[in-house]
Order: C-alpha cells, then sequence, then structure tokens
C-alpha cells in the first residue's frame, strides 16, 4: 500500500468518477484504475462498485474513508513539518500572477515581506487564472491570484476584488461609438479572451442574454496585449474594471460601458497547506493590503 494510492481512494470517493479523479490529480485514467486495483488487492476486499452513475463506495469502503483521509492528513503534516525543520531547505514560495503587477500591489506585497519579522521565500510566476487548477496541483505554483471561481475539494481561497467587466474601445472609436446598441456593438470587430478565461462566459453571456453575437477576430489571453491591440484600433474587448481605467488614464482606450457581470479576484493555495507558517504569512499581509477577512 502506498501513499498515492490512499490519494487516488480519497480523489474518487469524492467524485464519484475514475475521469474526473484523473483530472483532478492530474494522472491518466488507466493510471488510476491500476492503483486502485492494487490498493484493492493489498486491502483484500473491494472499495467501490462500478454503476452507470459512476463509483460508488462499498461498506467497506465507506469504513476505510475516514481513516484514508486520516493517513493522509498525518503523512502530508508531517512533511510540512520535515520541510520547517530543515533549516538548510532553500525551498521558495512560488507564487502565481494572473494580471498586472501594479493592480495585484504586488510592491507593497514585497515590501511588507520584507519588513516583517519572518520575510518569506518566494518566486513571482506569470500564471492564467484559466490554469490554476493544474498550476497548483502539479506544484509549478504553491499558490497564486486568479480570477473568477473554482471548484476543487483540494483548493480553498480567498476573495480580494470583485470588480465590474468593461466594454473598450480604441480612444479614436468613441464618438462613434458609445451611442451604439449592443446589436451594432456586436457587428463591430472584437478582441476575445481565450475560451477557458473566466472573463470570456461573462462576456459570452451578456451578448447571449441580449440575443446578438459578437464578431470575434482573436482570442488573447493577455489583458496588456488586448489593450494595445484595442489602442491600435484592432477592434473593441471587455476588461476588468482596474485594468480598463489604468489604460484608460495612459489614453490607451477608451471606457464605453459595463456589461452586467463581476469577475471576482482570488487568491488561493492548497488545503493541505493551509497552515503552514508561508500560506499564513501571505494571507495576513494580503489583508493588511485589501483589509479583508482570511477566511473565505
Amino acid at each position: 500500500m502506498e501513499i498515492n494510492q490512499l490519494k487516488i481512494f480519497l480523489a474518487i470517493a469524492r467524485s464519484g468518477n475514475l475521469t474526473r479523479a484523473s483530472e483532478q490529480l492530474f494522472i491518466s485514467q488507466p493510471a488510476v484504475s491500476s492503483q486502485l486495483k492494487l490498493l484493492e488487492e493489498d486491502l483484500g476486499f473491494q472499495l467501490f462498485l462500478r454503476t452507470s452513475k459512476g463509483m460508488k463506495l462499498t461498506e467497506k469502503g465507506r469504513i476505510m474513508l475516514d481513516e484514508a483521509q486520516s493517513i493522509v492528513e498525518l503523512f502530508d503534516k508531517m512533511l510540512l513539518n520535515a520541510k520547517s525543520l530543515n533549516t538548510n531547505s532553500n525551498n521558495h514560495l512560488n507564487i502565481g500572477l494572473n494580471t498586472d503587477n501594479e493592480i495585484l500591489q504586488i510592491e507593497r506585497f514585497i515590501k511588507l515581506s520584507i519588513d516583517s519579522n519572518n520575510p518569506i521565500n518566494f518566486r513571482l510566476i506569470q500564471t492564467r487564472s484559466e490554469d490554476f487548477i493544474r498550476d497548483i496541483t502539479s506544484n509549478t505554483i504553491d499558490a497564486g491570484f486568479f480570477y473568477g471561481e473554482i471548484k476543487s475539494n483540494q483548493i480553498d481561497y480567498i476573495q480580494l476584488a470583485s470588480y465590474s467587466l468593461n466594454i473598450v474601445c480604441p480612444p479614436s472609436w468613441r464618438s462613434e461609438v458609445q451611442y451604439l446598441s449592443v446589436e451594432k456593438l456586436a457587428k463591430l470587430p472584437w478582441i476575445w479572451t481565450t475560451e477557458g478565461c473566466p472573463f470570456s462566459k461573462s462576456a459570452t453571456d451578456f451578448f447571449k442574454a441580449k440575443g446578438f453575437k459578437p464578431k470575434k477576430i482573436m482570442y488573447i489571453d493577455d489583458e496588456t496585449l488586448i489593450g494595445k491591440l484595442v489602442n491600435s484600433e484592432i477592434g473593441c474587448s471587455i476588461l476588468a474594471s482596474p485594468i480598463a481605467k489604468k489604460l484608460q488614464k495612459e489614453n490607451s482606450l477608451e471606457i464605453i460601458d459595463s456589461i452586467e457581470a463581476e469577475i471576482c479576484l482570488n487568491f488561493g493555495y492548497l488545503i493541505e497547506k493551509k497552515n503552514t507558517y508561508e500560506i499564513t504569512n501571505v494571507i495576513n499581509i494580503l489583508n493588511e493590503i485589501c483589509n479583508l477577512p482570511t477566511k473565505h
């Protein structure tokens, strides 16, 4: 019996589905099935019943569930304690940044960290909101910022802010665009965010609710690049209000309207690392910056 087999058992039990469990763990479905089979052979009994609706725990499987959870939690706690005792460790806390550094107040974040009694040893990595679950569960990052909502029993997060979404256009288009109906707006060229981006669904839902489909000419996953393309008169777009206002102030684009939707900016981390010194310290710093509660 191996600890990874227990983690696979827990993932299947939570999701009730081999495919979803493999996606959560970033392991192929055949590998998940194989490890489950080995675990059942070691235990000497079946943990799940395969049904048309998915994987259903057997009576013995339900009894094993709490025990497996306790073992995995103790194992993870032991690893974290070992890392904290290793005074020669050069480990870094990798933090994913999903948007403009000024919006995230990264300079202030760094200063507060340096000024604390025990500064955090961290690396800042550019990431995308749509890749957050993949990046954090694959250990590419230890924590990070992301837009929108996520559903994962492995991740906890705090909400930092909620922003409106603004329709933006080139400064030279303002007089022609600002009074257009939604129908005519939809016919303009649109620079769209990539399909997995939280902005994409909100923007698509806005036009769909009005009965129109925007003319999408390209898909971009970088807010700053979108701003530059709008400024170059390539087309209109939709951006979170702080980015839109920042670029409007720089005369890079014009805000012509807000859509009936909001997007949340969050900071997330693995639940198993929630009580580590590094994550606790980061949350305390963010609480000081944003004046927010420490629990989402």
